[in-house]
């Protein structure tokens, strides 16, 4: 496999059959990118700096923040953001609330399969099996009174 740019390789690589991946042979030396782009975020007060992390990771359940700071005590991407001051200073965010709303209640619909319902058997007062000629099954006798 051979890829290239303006006619000129990039990179060059080979399938394994053992487990159906490519293997790319990278350059040693890579040059460092010529563009950044860098966050500046001044917030000094731990309220502002608790609030935007927790913002920045999608708005999660306190608990589940909670459990993940109680295991590492800080999270190396956002240093600010510790157990204690997420403690101190949990935030009550629209974005956490408003997710929680769309959330299916429970015990609303079954996942058992419903048992199918028997057909129903014509009442044989109402169909009667055809007579044999010349045979009588029943007697019937009605009067009109005035």
């Amino acid at each position: 496999m051979t890829v290239s740019h303006a006619d000129e390789t990039i990179l060059t690589g080979r399938h394994d059959a053992s487990n159906c991946l490519w293997q790319v042979d990278l350059p040693l030396a890579v040059a460092p990118p010529s563009h950044w782009a860098n966050a500046a975020l001044h917030l000094t007060k731990i309220k502002e700096l608790v609030a935007f992390s927790h913002a920045s990771l999608g708005s999660p359940v306190p608990s589940t923040l909670e459990a993940v700071l109680a295991a590492t005590n800080e999270l190396k991407v956002l240093p600010s953001l510790t157990l204690e001051s997420f403690h101190k200073h949990t935030p009550n965010s629209v974005a956490t609330a408003k997710a929680h709303l769309k959330q299916t209640r429970q015990n609303q619909r079954s996942t058992k399969p419903k048992t199918p319902a028997l057909p129903l058997l014509p009442d044989p007062d109402l169909f009667p099996s055809s007579l044999k000629k010349g045979k009588h099954t029943h007697h019937l006798f009605a009067a009109v009174i005035d």
